[in-house]
């Protein structure tokens, strides 16, 4: 099933006129049950209507998973979830696998629209 998200604020839509400064756009993104190797397909350009995305900052709340780290993959546009292989001793990070419909994810898109 992939990903959802829910838009929180998106500077994106509101400038309608092309610039140069930078704009943002934030949203939650939820995880689902079935989560794939090589992280979820989610392309931030599309998402927020920057034409140049310069950066996502992507931060975990509200899993029930200790150590989890999200990334971007700017390559292939996807969101990639990792969790510690053993929190407790603070093991490597590796890819996360499985059900992890309880991570919300709190996504920043920065960019332009030129």
């Amino acid at each position: 099933m992939g990903v959802t998200e829910t838009t929180v604020y998106n500077q994106f839509l509101k400038q309608t006129h092309v610039s140069q400064e930078p704009l943002e756009a934030t949203f939650i993104v939820t995880f689902d049950s079935s989560y794939s190797a090589g992280g979820e397909a989610w392309d931030a350009n599309a998402k927020s209507g920057a034409t140049t995305v310069t950066e996502v900052i992507a931060v975990p709340q509200g899993a029930t998973l200790g150590g989890m780290v999200v990334q971007y993959d700017y390559t292939n546009k996807k969101l990639i979830a990792y969790v510690e292989e053993a929190v407790a001793a603070g093991g490597p990070l590796v890819e996360a696998s499985g059900d992890l419909s309880t991570l919300l994810c709190r996504v920043t898109v920065k960019g332009l629209r030129t």
